[in-house]
């Protein structure tokens, strides 16, 4: 294992990530809570672009929901049960067919704290097949970091885990209307899954796409890399991150956030080569992205730390 200066060796592990629309639907807003419907059907709430240490911080995640004939699928609940609540009110406020899934894209805090608020729905959890071990991981983590977010729920029942796990590919039918779910390789996460609408052709992507607000790197810089590329190459006609505002052109998005990804990679790259230490990159490596992305200097040394921990092993 490479070291340190300071004789310590970077850690490994990665802890939880602490660190324009085109068609033109209907808006409703609230004091503190907006959302749009940017296809027809598919209702977007955009969290805010606050660090990790604000009061608001439950409820910085994009999160939303999609319409069938039978019933709906909600994608993402926010980081807390606040949020999730808020989320739910305003899912009935649109409509009052029955919740028939919750999609938790990843474990990460802001996008999943919220299940509890849909606890009477009685609607099927769904996740990438490596869901269940995060959530299992986290759990304690989740309630001792995130009392305020859960209230005095605070049990490890109220940390829900996904009920049905996708494998690779899964369809769910909402009634003339199917949304195909996608697990994907290390990236972002180890358990990141994407949402595609066949009937708008939109694609929520996410947290494999972040829009403004630097992205956050939990599992492998290769990977993202390499799922990033695959985003480039969509055929779709909208793309939702899963932080950000939906970009007006998702292709420029999608390249501005491998631009970040690439730059990031390469310079530790270079560092590592001539025998440089973690403290190097972190003086250096990406800091021309810095005037690009909202709140890097709360995020962008993190990133550094675990890119640094994945490449030093090439």
């Amino acid at each position: 294992m490479r070291r340190s200066k300071a004789g310590f060796a970077p850690a490994t592990v990665a802890s939880l990530a602490l660190a324009t629309i085109g068609w033109g639907g209907s808006i409703a807003s609230a004091a503190t809570f907006n959302l749009t419907e940017v296809a027809p059907g598919i209702h977007f709430h955009q969290g805010r672009q606050v660090a990790l240490d604000s009061p608001e911080r439950d409820d910085i995640a994009n999160i939303g929901f999609i319409i069938g004939e039978r019933c709906v699928a909600v994608i993402d609940t926010g980081g807390s049960i606040a949020t999730g609540r808020k989320l739910r009110n305003a899912l009935r406020s649109v409509t009052r067919k029955p919740v028939c899934y919750v999609v938790n894209t990843h474990v990460h805090y802001d996008h999943l704290l919220g299940n509890h608020a849909f606890a009477s729905d009685n609607a099927q959890i769904i996740g990438h097949r490596r869901l269940p071990a995060a959530v299992a991981n986290n759990r304690t983590f989740f309630l001792a970091s995130f009392a305020n977010e859960l209230g005095h729920h605070k049990q490890p029942a109220v940390i829900h885990d996904p009920d049905v796990t996708v494998e690779e590919t899964r369809i769910l039918d909402l009634g003339n209307r199917k949304i195909r779910l996608d697990a994907h390789s290390t990236s972002h996460t180890d358990n990141d899954l994407t949402v595609f609408d066949l009937n708008t052709n939109t694609l929520w992507a996410s947290d494999l796409l972040f829009t403004q607000r630097i992205p956050a790197l939990n599992g492998s810089i290769n990977g993202w890399i390499e799922e990033t590329r695959k985003l480039a190459a969509s055929r779709v006609d909208r793309m939702i991150p899963g932080h950000g505002a939906i970009p007006a052109d998702w292709h420029a998005a999608v390249r501005a956030q491998m631009r970040y990804l690439v730059s990031l990679r390469n310079e530790i790259r270079r560092i590592i080569l001539k025998g440089g230490f973690l403290e190097d990159a972190l003086v250096s490596a990406g800091d021309g992205e810095k005037e690009r992305w909202l709140l890097f200097d709360q995020n962008h040394r993190r990133n550094v730390s675990r890119a640094f921990a994945e490449l030093e092993w090439e």
